[in-house]
């Protein structure tokens, strides 16, 4: 599967969304950057024009295992517990924590997993961030989230990654957290 991360969206609520996009889609780069010598990052096969072209090598996203109730995680990849604890280990390992752990975050294929969305790794040196940032993308079921990792009106990200790992997960990855 290919994939092309893109900033050309439908709709744009206004310049200051297009500044945090084009934001977002430069720490996308830098972190595949980062983390390209890793099995379950994605292969880069072309940034142009502020798009990103990368082979998944993989059919589909957890999310649709584990929300399809016919199917099984657990047999469809045995040790995926295991290779999703190594892709955390690793990105803590680089003193970067991730913040998009959801399903629909990894993808799959012959049984190997590898991670999407990078724009969600932080590095611990950047973790503190003005919460008007990235407030307009804030969804509704989120807010109470980021509000538990807001001091003084900014985002401590390593707060809500240690939320999400001890309180959050737990609704998506049962028995992973």
């Amino acid at each position: 599967m290919y994939f092309a991360w893109t900033l050309q969206i439908p709709y744009i609520i206004n310049g200051h969304l297009v500044q945090i996009r084009e934001y977002f889609f430069d720490r996308e780069v830098h972190n595949l950057e980062i983390f390209k010598k890793y099995k379950w990052c994605p292969n880069i096969l072309d940034i142009q024009e502020k798009r990103i072209y990368i082979d998944l090598g993989a059919r589909e996203t957890l999310n649709q295992i584990v929300m399809d109730k016919t199917r099984d995680l657990n047999s469809e990849c045995y040790d995926w517990k295991k290779q999703i604890r190594t892709i955390l280990d690793d990105i803590n390992n680089e003193d970067h924590f991730k913040v998009t752990l959801y399903p629909h975050c990894f993808v799959t294929a012959k049984g190997l997993i590898k991670t999407t969305d990078f724009y969600g790794c932080i590095a611990s040196k950047d973790r503190i961030m003005p919460i008007e940032l990235v407030s307009e993308l804030i969804g509704s079921e989120s807010v109470h989230r980021f509000t538990e990792a807001t001091i003084d009106g900014k985002i401590d990200f390593k707060i809500f990654y240690d939320r999400l790992i001890t309180h959050h997960l737990f609704n998506y990855w049962p028995e992973l957290f």
